[in-house]
């Protein structure tokens, strides 16, 4: 599950954290998968790849932010922390 949203333009970049609800969901993942020190829970910490993106990076993070804050409501975040951050519908991690 990523923890930070990566934008670029150019050679500006940008790298904003998910809001909080994304961290806690991530570490419920961890601790449900037994990860919650040292290297396995710094696993469950991952960024997203860089997403190209023309225009102000700022304005386009936020709306990224915004659409993963719609695509991940409660309960699917629920699911993810549950199923230690594993998307039971496609078999891979977030």
């Amino acid at each position: 599950m990523p923890s930070h949203l990566k934008i670029r333009n150019g050679r500006e970049r940008l790298s904003v954290p998910l809001s909080a609800r994304f961290q806690t969901a991530i570490h419920r993942a961890a601790y449900r998968a037994k990860a919650i020190s040292g290297e396995g829970y710094m696993q469950a910490w991952n960024s997203s790849s860089w997403v190209s993106h023309e225009g102000d990076p700022h304005a386009a993070a936020n709306q990224l932010l915004g659409e993963l804050d719609a695509q991940y409501d409660s309960d699917k975040l629920d699911q993810l922390a549950r199923n230690k951050g594993y998307d039971t519908k496609n078999g891979h991690r977030n």
